[in-house]
């Protein structure tokens, strides 16, 4: 192994760091939060559905995510890449 792929990433200012974590919080709340309030309030059916729609969107999404980030870096533009030319026509 090279020594660049032995580095810790970092953050590149201490903003960038704060609004992710923010982001993640609220993320975080939306998902245990609001389910419970609306099971609380007599909407059972309605969390159900919201559950199911968020793993059967949310799950995809993930996997998709998480196969991009596995290929090597030097790798990751040629999908982007692709499918610009797509667009394109060229």
């Amino acid at each position: 192994m090279d020594d660049s792929a032995r580095t810790k990433g970092q953050w590149s200012n201490r903003l960038g760091f704060v609004l992710a974590a923010a982001g993640s919080a609220i993320v975080l709340g939306n998902i245990w939060r609001f389910p419970y309030l609306v099971g609380k309030n007599g909407s059972a059916v309605f969390l159900l559905v919201y559950l199911l729609i968020v793993f059967l969107v949310g799950l995809p999404l993930l996997l998709a995510e998480l196969s991009v980030a596995a290929r090597p870096a030097r790798r990751r533009s040629r999908p982007f890449a692709r499918s610009m030319c797509i667009r394109t026509g060229r």
